[in-house]
């Protein structure tokens, strides 16, 4: 008995396929899912039903409009080092649900950012770009992160477009195309601020007690002065109350890779136990909601703003509380070399943006008006 085919007449050649309910577009490559930021080769198009090939089409061609086309040979280049930069950085996706998460957003926000670039350079050629067209192009950014990570993602391109004998050389390195430095947060919080805001958490705008476990979170965030990602995400499998907290830093997780074991603290004590008091529940997870799953980082972020605003406290955000804990820091005595080491930064510039000390000088000069001339 033959097998039941799974496409259409009208669909031959086009690799739509029915397959469970719906039509489906198989690639030849693994293609990036733009919903969900995986690498597969079955993709769902719509389901099956009154005019879904037409549907079918218009959605493939939308997925296939990531490579962009031109006239140069620059988008088939820059297609294949993409697809080749995901396949490799797939291979180190991790495992844990709710890093993959976050893997999986990042994998969205590097689609994008490759889109624009692609989009902007499909007419050129490889070898006819200089640095003067990438200047031009990072302009429509200077002075903002998004052109630091434009430029770096340039420089990988060209790095592995010079290595495939595309060019000679890279036109985007740091030596001959300069990307304006984005104004560091001169911003920390006060430590009124702190507690009143803290305070705010646990009551809601009608009077009714609630947020214990935010509460908890942002002291732990300030006395762990790490990451508010970090915080969030944090096992009790990862802690020893007897000894220490060991944290992964998921932004570092793919590129120092480096990992943090925090000392225990009688007040980093209190907290968990505090938490263990609160939950309602068993949860792998230090902070969880009532089914037992991570917060999620807009659900906390919203918390935090709508206590701000009942406490009357205006430009501070839940990441300010990193840079709190480093100025509080250097204030009981401990060195820029210590406090680089607790924050996982790799250079001393990175730590320093996160100090705000105060700098105002007392000065003991003090002068008259110059005396009128005698005529």
């Amino acid at each position: 008995m033959s097998r039941k085919r799974l496409s259409r007449p009208t669909l031959l050649g086009t690799r739509i396929m029915e397959h469970r309910g719906w039509l489906q577009y198989r690639s030849r490559e693994p293609l990036m899912d733009t919903k969900t930021g995986e690498l597969k080769t079955w993709h769902k198009l719509c389901p099956v039903g009154p005019g879904d090939e037409f549907k079918a089409r218009v959605v493939l061609q939308e997925l296939l409009s990531h490579a962009h086309p031109g006239k140069g040979d620059f988008a088939a280049a820059f297609a294949r080092w993409r697809l080749e930069f995901f396949k490799a950085r797939d291979k180190d996706a991790p495992w844990l649900p709710e890093r993959r998460e976050l893997f999986l957003n990042a994998n969205k926000s590097l689609n994008s950012f490759f889109d624009v670039i692609a989009k902007s350079f499909c007419d050129a050629n490889v070898a006819d770009i200089k640095p003067f067209h990438i200047n031009k192009f990072l302009k429509a950014w200077d002075g903002r992160r998004a052109a630091q990570a434009y430029r770096g993602h340039l420089v990988k391109f060209f790095a592995w477009a010079t290595g495939e004998g595309f060019r000679e050389s890279n036109p985007a390195t740091s030596d001959v195309v300069q990307v304006k430095q984005p104004k560091k947060r001169n911003r920390t919080i006060t430590p009124a601020q702190f507690h009143a805001v803290r305070d705010a958490v646990i009551v809601t705008a009608r009077g009714k007690t609630s947020g214990e476990m935010i509460q908890c979170y942002i002291d732990l965030t300030y006395l762990l002065y790490q990451r508010t990602t970090d915080v969030r995400l944090l096992r009790w499998t990862e802690i020893d109350e007897a000894s220490r907290v060991h944290v992964k830093p998921t932004k570092t997780e793919f590129s120092s890779g480096v990992a943090m074991n925090l000392p225990m603290s009688p007040a980093i004590g209190v907290v968990l136990a505090r938490v263990k008091k609160i939950a309602r529940m068993g949860s792998v997870f230090v902070f969880h909601t009532t089914k037992g799953q991570p917060y999620t980082a807009s659900g906390i972020r919203s918390t935090w703003n709508r206590a701000c605003k009942r406490a009357g406290v205006e430009g501070i955000t839940l990441k300010d509380l990193r840079s709190m804990a480093a100025t509080a820091a250097e204030a009981s005595g401990f060195s820029r070399k210590q406090i680089q080491a607790a924050l996982g930064h790799k250079k001393q510039g990175t730590t320093d943006g996160y100090i705000h000390s105060d700098n105002t000088i007392d000065s003991e000069v003090v002068l008259s008006l110059p005396e009128r001339p005698k005529t």
